[in-house]
């Protein structure tokens, strides 16, 4: 049986109300397509430190947040203005705690 999978939009909701909890502040850096947008998520750490986290699914079909891309702001803004540029319907949303903690492993939060 294939579950369906929650529309960015709904996701996003979601993943905002579990960070308030937390008190980890959340951004909405670029809003992509509400239904079906992938989602690139930039976790601020201290420093010039930063993780950008990607949606991939596994061998079995399940859904996992992966490092994409992990280094100091320059090099990821770089990064994500090239990934912006050919994928317009593209979310990205930015954490900022200062040792990286973004609930991304948490299976409730898992995209579909």
């Amino acid at each position: 049986m294939t579950l369906s999978r929650l529309s960015s939009d709904s996701w996003i909701s979601s993943y905002r109300q579990h960070l308030q909890l937390e008190g980890i502040p959340f951004y909405i850096l670029k809003k992509g397509n509400s239904v079906a947008g992938s989602i690139l998520i930039k976790v601020s750490m201290s420093g010039d430190l930063a993780k950008v986290y990607h949606n991939v699914l596994d061998a079995r079909g399940d859904s996992n947040w992966d490092v994409l891309i992990e280094g100091n702001h320059e090099e990821i803004d770089k990064s994500l203005e090239r990934q912006i540029s050919f994928d317009s319907d593209l979310w990205l949303l930015e954490v900022e705690e200062k040792e990286g903690k973004c609930l991304l492993d948490k299976p409730f939060l898992k995209r579909g």
